[in-house]
């Protein structure tokens, strides 16, 4: 639902298009926030307390909710350059997608307007908005976007030297230079414009923690060997900012890495709860399906069978795919709630994926005919999809899934070498995936693969796949498990102990008794 606003922006006669959302109250929420100041040239104090709530939900990525508190900041204060200026920041871009057209009309109106009123402003503030100005074109283009980003970069880089021992200049200059790249993955690592971004931050937080060059730290790093630097900002975030979604989550990307399932789940837990509490005035949504997706992760890791499934379950009621939830029932071995009428989702990916999740429960319900089925169909389909599923290259996602069926029909028959076979395979599928988060499946096929080691009784081969296991997904019950039923079966007794206790702690959450890795 949107609104048309007329209005005349840089002598040009321009129609704004707003959400209608935008043109509604917001109301301050200094309980969902920090104690942050950014101090602004204006007398009245609701008008910075609404600038220092825009500012928090800007570094947070909730665009409209910054954008809606500046604006409530302007009508507190008319005269306020920087409210304007804010605004202007706030639909700009952000490591989660380009400013769009709309946005850059909003955007350019709101920083011509700071330029009006910048006569009233300080020399920083009237700096700052020169700067920002920089960025926006009355005929904004994506094409050419990257011309006006690094204008205002180089403008801010001479302003973060101008005034050095200003956080939140240094914070809005690494910001800028980090918006320079393609949002980066594992590859970007070690780049010289890796290491630039790098140290900017690094620069920044070394006068404490600070809300946005946090945020960016943990994305900048999260999946590379530095991750372990970002933990104090993952801390930091995790308490700070109690009532935004999206910062409540972001640590969960350092917590999966290494194995802290539990912090992982609790701060999926919290970020879900803000979510479902949206109309609150204390609470800042942003991204609700990408938090459901940590959340059930981050449980089925854990073995919390019941959270995990919720999630998943709400998930689907969300994006109308219950190809997450399909897989999370076939993780816990819930065969009997796979409806084999379910219709099969649209996207060509999840028609394989869903063709897998029912030969699965075919099988275990005691229809290997059927499984052999859907196992065919599966094929073809692996063959024929040039679809992505989370960024994955579909044949890699349906391959894997395909050897992992074809492995277990063959268990299922006895024939544990064969079997052995497809789950190899399998992992080797897997281990070609694009790096996401969370990960394409509540699984691994290395527990298919090691439990298949240990009914052949080949144990020193289990200990090695379980061991390989734990450096990708540490601390993981499921794993432990596995390997200590590896060091039982070697009779390497004193590892078995050591093991034993790690599995105790790992697995004192879940409200699932194990009997094998696998179901």
């Amino acid at each position: 639902m949107i609104l048309l606003l007329g209005v005349t922006a840089q002598g040009a006669g321009q129609q704004i298009i707003y959400p209608r959302e935008y043109f509604t109250k917001i109301e301050l929420a200094p309980s969902a926030l920090s104690e942050y100041h950014f101090p602004i040239s204006s007398a009245n104090p609701d008008a910075q307390a609404y600038f220092d709530q825009g500012m928090q939900l800007h570094f947070s990525f909730a665009k409209l909710d910054a954008a809606r508190s500046f604006r409530q900041a302007q009508l507190t204060d008319p005269q306020c350059a920087m409210c304007f200026w804010g605004e202007a920041l706030a639909w700009g871009p952000n490591l989660n997608g380009p400013m769009t057209v709309r946005e850059s009309s909003r955007a350019n109106h709101a920083i011509s307007e700071a330029i009006r009123l910048s006569g009233q402003a300080s020399r920083k503030e009237a700096e700052l908005i020169e700067a920002l100005s920089l960025r926006y074109v009355a005929d904004y283009s994506f094409e050419f976007a990257e011309h006006q980003d690094r204008a205002y970069t180089l403008a801010m880089a001479d302003l973060a030297n101008d005034y050095s021992d200003d956080i939140d200049i240094a914070s809005l200059y690494s910001e800028a230079l980090y918006l320079l790249t393609p949002r980066p993955g594992v590859a970007f690592f070690g780049t010289p414009q890796y290491q630039g971004i790098k140290e900017s931050l690094e620069g920044t937080l070394q006068n404490g923690p600070h809300i946005g060059a946090c945020h960016l730290y943990i994305h900048l790093v999260a999946t590379t060997s530095d991750a372990p630097l970002a933990l104090d900002c993952a801390r930091s975030l995790a308490d700070s900012l109690p009532g935004v979604s999206h910062m409540l989550h972001m640590p969960t990307h350092l917590w999966t890495k290494f194995g802290m399932w539990d912090e992982a789940v609790q701060s999926s837990v919290a970020a879900v709860a803000v979510d479902q509490d949206k109309d609150s005035p204390a609470a800042f949504s942003s991204m609700p399906h990408h938090n459901l997706q940590m959340l059930n992760f981050a449980a089925a890791m854990d073995g919390q069978q019941a959270l995990a499934l919720s999630a998943s379950q709400g998930l689907g009621e969300l994006t109308g795919s219950f190809i997450p939830h399909f897989l999370t029932l076939i993780r816990f071995g819930r065969f009997d709630e796979i409806d084999p009428n379910a219709p099969l989702p649209e996207s060509p990916t999840e028609i394989g994926i869903g063709l897998f999740v029912q030969g699965y429960a075919a099988l275990k319900k005691g229809n290997p005919e059927l499984a052999d089925r859907y196992a065919n169909l599966l094929a073809v389909r692996m063959q024929s999809s040039g679809d992505r599923y989370r960024g994955i290259d579909s044949q890699l996602v349906l391959s894997s899934l395909h050897e992992l069926l074809e492995g277990e029909i063959h268990m299922a028959k006895g024939e544990t070498q064969l079997a052995i076979q497809h789950f190899v395979h399998s992992t080797e599928y897997y281990d070609r995936f694009n790096h996401t988060e969370p990960e394409a499946f509540p699984f691994t096929p290395r527990h298919w693969l090691g439990s298949a080691y240990l009914e052949s009784e080949a144990f020193e081969l289990a200990e090695d796949v379980f061991r390989t296991e734990l450096l990708q997904h540490p601390n993981s019950g499921w794993t432990l498990f596995g390997l200590m039923q590896a060091l039982e079966g070697s009779g390497q007794t004193k590892a078995f102990k050591d093991v034993e206790r790690l599995f105790a702690e790992a697995w004192s959450r879940s409200d699932l008794e194990l009997h094998s890795v696998k179901f």
